[in-house]
């Protein structure tokens, strides 16, 4: 398959369970979110053979299974790093906005007055 055809791939993302955790009787299995992408290329010429790739891996927890004898329970996993590194992210974003504007009426405003 041609690289062309390579390039459109989306990200391959699964739900998988770790291995069980026994705790005073009661088994504890976590669910974590795998998410990955792998890019090779391989090219043969006169000069020999070339190769390179790339690739990434990134694993998220997001619950707990408590399976004890009374049956079981999901316990979710909140990701509150991330969700204030996307407030912060968006909070960065706006202040330059709100900034600028600020001082364009600051401008306007104050060019009316003099």
């Amino acid at each position: 398959m041609s690289d062309r055809g390579r390039a459109g791939w989306p990200l391959m993302t699964e739900t998988v369970e770790g291995e069980p955790i026994h705790v005073q009787g009661r088994k504890l299995v976590p669910v974590i979110r795998m998410t990955s992408r792998v890019r090779r290329k391989a090219v043969l010429s006169n000069g020999g053979v070339e190769a390179h790739g790339w690739g990434f891996v990134q694993l998220c927890p997001i619950a707990l299974l408590d399976r004890s004898e009374e049956g079981w329970q999901r316990l979710a996993v909140r990701d509150q790093t991330g969700w204030w590194i996307r407030w912060l992210l968006l909070i960065a974003l706006a202040v330059p906005c709100v900034a600028v504007i600020l001082i364009c009426l600051a401008r306007r405003f104050g060019a009316h007055t003099s």
